[in-house]
């Protein structure tokens, strides 16, 4: 067994025995890849500016899915790393994230905040313009695209113009109780619907004799009256003289003349007057009484 031997050029120990800032913490996602075309709420959590492959100016986004909800609320916790390179063929990627955000290139190009020192990544950038990094400005909606990195692992991505604003997940709302409904109220009898109309007060001023009902006086003028019979004629017999008891006639007199009354009297008069005519009595001449 032989020891490492290292050189103060290849690894100086104090050189590299420095301080060093542990960070945010990251959680990993355990979680599935979404299918391509789904779409996500996400908040640019961290930006840096870097050097492409190509050492072309590039600007590196890390995105982490945040509320979402339903079906799609397993993907919160999503990360997506998005590399937007500056030059004139990559423009259908970054321009799609200027745009969602409201950004020009002339903000990259002299509104840009970063901070002094570098990290692993590049240089952090915490704001573009008065667009914030990790804030709610730096929330959206992105679509999804499946695909797999360098080392063959599945990772996702954003899908060409997959930059969406973001959407607030919907609120579950009660659904409002509904009033019980009120039973049915019979329907009064036809007769119970008119309503009672309030008898006149008697008149202090009336006779007396208007207590008597004119329907009443009706019942008398109408009901017929009953004719006496002819008396019997009396029978004689041995020294006794027995008459028959006489026929029962209507022991209620009208209180007052009846219009029939007057008829029969008329009719009466008529015939006495026909009687003297076939006795010989002229028009013209004198009664005999």
């Amino acid at each position: 067994m032989a020891k490492m031997k290292f050189k103060r050029t290849e690894f100086d120990p104090k050189a590299l025995d420095a301080p060093y800032d542990p960070g945010e913490r990251r959680q990993n996602y355990l979680g599935e890849i979404p299918k391509t075309g789904t779409p996500l709420n996400m908040r640019v959590t961290k930006a840096w500016m870097t050097l492409s492959s190509g050492g072309d100016q590039q600007t590196k986004l890390l995105l982490i899915a945040e509320q979402n909800d339903g079906k799609y609320e397993e993907f919160n916790g999503l990360p997506v790393w998005e590399p937007l390179t500056w030059s004139k063929p990559s423009a259908r990627r970054y321009m799609a994230f200027l745009t969602n955000f409201d950004l020009t290139t002339h903000d990259v190009f002299s509104s840009m905040d970063v901070e002094v020192e570098d990290d692993n990544v590049g240089t952090p950038i915490n704001s573009i313009a008065d667009w914030e990094v990790g804030s709610d400005d730096a929330l959206c909606r992105v679509i999804i695209k499946r695909d797999r990195n360098l080392d063959g692992d599945l990772v996702a991505k954003v899908d060409w113009d997959g930059w969406l604003p973001f959407e607030e997940p919907e609120a579950d709302e009660e659904p409002e109780e509904r009033p019980a409904r009120r039973p049915a109220r019979a329907k009064p009898a036809a007769a119970s619907r008119r309503r009672a109309e309030p008898e006149p007060e008697p008149d202090e001023n009336e006779d007396d004799d208007d207590e008597y009902d004119d329907d009443a006086e009706d019942e008398y003028e109408d009901e017929p009256e009953e004719e006496a019979e002819p008396e019997p004629p009396v029978q004689r017999r041995r020294g006794t003289t027995t008459t028959r008891p006489a026929a029962r006639t209507n022991s209620r007199a009208p209180a007052r003349e009846t219009t029939r009354g007057r008829v029969r009297d008329n009719k009466a008069a008529a015939g006495r007057a026909a009687d003297r005519d076939r006795r010989g009595y002229g028009s013209n001449e004198e009664l005999p009484f």
